[in-house]
């Protein structure tokens, strides 16, 4: 193996360099690509460690968050929690949602830029009409909760199960869908489907049945490209849900923070 001064010294990039020493060891096949750009690898590597199959590389489960945790994909990014947790409610309680809604959604976004927040990132998608008009009112980026990870499912492309726990999420969701679709000329086969007593779960505290409940749906689904989970409160779901799929299982959050620190540091 050549020492650092030689490594340093070679003309050919890190990749290459990588591609080529492996192709020398024997393997047949090399690639490589972003850590966060592989979503099933969360449940996959649980599935693998579960199986005791990484053997004495211990390694492997210490640093496992790495791949299931959005946080573990941007370390060093200083995050601030803001919770209104009576927005859902008000909405459930009139099936619509209510006229002071912009004023509510103005006024976290005046909070957050005056706590100097360099982003916002929302995470309930019933809200998707109301962040894109406080949009136009800041300077710094600002995410609805699914803009990242619709820009992942359009440039995947085939047919996708969109799933929600939370009813007045679908219309959201499909209309900020289209909208993206119309914008880009394109078209995508999407089947919304709302995960029946999913939220109730959550709701009760209950995560485990929450959980549950959605990867057993997601084990009946059939004839997929994509399985796409549209509330960030779904995550938690992720990994059990995706070692009972055949496709990747995509999250907001991953895909949020992915495009984030895109936008932030390039």
């Amino acid at each position: 193996c050549p020492g650092p001064r030689d490594i340093c010294g070679q003309k050919m990039d890190l990749k290459a360099r990588l591609i080529q020493r492996s192709l020398d060891e024997g393997f047949v096949k090399v690639g490589v690509c972003r850590p966060d750009a592989v979503p099933e690898a969360a449940g996959r590597l649980r599935a693998f460690l579960d199986a005791g199959r990484h053997g004495q590389m211990g390694w492997m489960a210490e640093r496992e968050e790495w791949r299931g945790n959005p946080a573990a994909l941007w370390p060093e990014a200083r995050v601030m929690n803001l919770l209104e947790d009576s927005l859902v409610q008000d909405v459930r309680d009139a099936g619509r949602l209510p006229d002071s809604i912009p004023l509510r959604f103005y006024l976290l976004g005046q909070y957050c830029v005056a706590a100097e927040a360099t982003a916002i990132l929302f995470t309930c998608s019933a809200f998707g009409a109301t962040i894109e008009a406080l949009k136009l009112k800041h300077s710094i980026p600002i995410l609805t909760p699914n803009e990242a990870l619709f820009e992942e499912v359009i440039e995947r492309g085939g047919k996708v199960a969109l799933l929600t726990t939370f009813g007045p999420s679908i219309p959201a969701l499909t209309e900020e869908l289209n909208e993206m679709l119309a914008l880009r000329g394109t078209t995508l086969e999407v089947d919304a489907m709302l995960v029946e007593g999913a939220f109730d779960a959550l709701l009760a505290g209950d995560h485990a049945k929450h959980d549950q409940i959605i990867a057993d749906k997601v084990a009946t689904l059939t004839g997929y490209n994509t399985i796409v989970f549209g509330q960030f409160s779904m995550a938690s779901a992720a990994a059990l849900a995706q070692k009972r799929a055949s496709v990747p299982v995509l999250t907001t959050p991953d895909c949020a923070v992915r495009k984030l620190k895109k936008l932030l540091l390039g």
